[in-house]
């Protein structure tokens, strides 16, 4: 599973919003894979709380192209990543090739 946790203050208001969205691959049984992780996946998706990206793990590529939208929308501050799968193999090469340079990751 792959998470994106958008944390935001209006500036107007003073309330802070909390955006979180979740991705698993579309491809396998997502009611199979709920039934072996004892998580009801199945019922998140359906509810809207859960995304798939295309294939069988999840698409980087795909997280990429959504993290892009996120910053042509919004006036992002900061940006943090779990270290795991950030590096050269696997998410860097996509935020390069949508856009981003090295200085705002």
């Amino acid at each position: 599973m792959t998470a994106l946790v958008l944390v935001g203050c209006d500036i107007t208001t003073g309330n802070w919003h909390v955006a979180p969205t979740f991705w698993l691959p579309t491809e396998g049984a997502m009611h199979d894979k709920a039934r072996v992780d004892k998580v009801p996946y199945d019922l998140w998706q359906r509810q809207g709380f859960l995304e798939t990206t295309p294939g069988s793990v999840v698409s980087y590529e795909y997280v990429a192209q959504y993290l892009r939208n996120v910053f042509d929308q919004h006036r992002v501050g900061k940006i943090g990543f779990d270290r795991w799968n950030i590096s050269i193999q696997f998410l860097l090469p996509w935020l390069l090739a949508a856009g981003f340079s090295e200085q705002t990751i």
